[in-house]
């Protein structure tokens, strides 16, 4: 964690998902529809940062669409990981990370001959396969749009300090939780479960 956001969001109430709604209207809905969550946990962090970032620092910049989630999930798998996964479903938060920060992200939309305007989970199971990944004529275009700074986060006051500064927080690990809540809303932390997530609120 940044020593400059140490403490910063102790008493705050911070919610980073209102400014993705200024900026696009709504919040954007992810069916995920095979097991690539850290592509999307990562995109909507990327949209969320954006997001912020056009709000609260009145960037003149236009919002370009959000994240294509199959770019980042076949960049982390293949152009990151090396295709070590094989063709099982999945990738890690650090390849995603590692992917955002070396190439970036690409808006949904067309782009060319390829047409991202929507999400699809069988072209991303078919880029994150070993020995494809993102297409050449897509990674110019994630180079234009990379993300400046990904930190570790390890705690939750690390977690707390970062949102309250307006960065959102990609969790991926292996902590399941029950599937309900307690009286405090609550899911207990019970058995494993490979997932991401994003945090954006504290």
């Amino acid at each position: 964690g940044a020593p400059a956001l140490k403490d910063s969001g102790k008493g705050q109430v911070v919610l980073l998902h209102k400014a993705l709604i200024e900026v696009i209207g709504s919040f954007p809905i992810h069916n995920q529809t095979i097991g690539d969550c850290v592509s999307h946990g990562w995109g909507l962090g990327v949209d969320v940062l954006k997001a912020v970032q056009i709000v609260t620092e009145k960037r003149q910049e236009t919002w370009a669409g959000e994240a294509a989630t199959e770019v980042i999930y076949a960049g982390s798998r293949v152009e990151i990981g090396g295709g070590r996964l094989g063709n099982s479903d999945g990738s890690l938060g650090a390849w995603a990370a590692d992917w955002v920060a070396k190439y970036g992200i690409v808006p949904r939309g067309k782009h060319g001959s390829i047409d991202l305007s929507s999400y699809d989970g069988q072209r991303a199971k078919s880029w994150g396969a070993r020995g494809r990944g993102v297409p050449d004529e897509l990674e110019p275009i994630a180079r234009e749009h990379p993300v400046q700074t990904v930190s570790l986060v390890r705690t939750y006051e690390e977690a707390r300090d970062a949102i309250a500064n307006g960065y959102p927080v990609p969790v991926c690990s292996m902590q399941g939780f029950e599937m309900v809540r307690d009286s405090k809303g609550f899911a207990r932390p019970k058995g494993t479960w490979p997932h991401c997530m994003l945090f954006m609120a504290v």
